[in-house]
């Protein structure tokens, strides 16, 4: 928990929440693992789980590909997540034809891949 306190970006946060004794050292722009947090989830670590820098890290990683999502209103948000749901056909093309393509690349962020399954899920429904 000391250890959280101590970080002063996010990179280094990044860099804690990713240490892998085993594994090689955690670069800038790779996928991120999180084994720190995930023992920490299976410890059973709810300080440190719900310390500020790390929800801020997760929100950050979540909202990924979506720059000012959260500081738009309710009413401009769900606009969003409507337009992204309703062009999840586009989406999962792209990412099958030209996953390189800014549409296929798009589908690799957490919260557009969530939206676009969830949508996926409710229209065969």
């Amino acid at each position: 928990m000391d250890l959280i306190e101590e970080t002063r970006t996010s990179m280094e946060l990044e860099i804690v929440l990713n240490y892998d004794p085993q594994g090689e050292p955690h670069k800038k722009g790779e996928i991120m693992h999180f084994a720190l947090l995930k023992e920490a989830v299976n410890s059973n670590q709810k300080k440190f789980v719900a310390h500020a820098n790390v929800q801020q890290l997760l929100g950050t990683v979540w909202y990924d590909g979506m720059p000012g999502f959260k500081r738009r209103g309710p009413v401009q948000q769900l606009l969003e997540v409507v337009k992204i749901g309703a062009m999840f056909p586009v989406y999962c093309g792209a990412f099958l034809a030209v996953p390189t393509s800014p549409f296929g690349a798009a589908l690799k962020k957490p919260f557009i891949k969530f939206i676009v399954h969830s949508s996926s899920y409710c229209f065969f429904l």
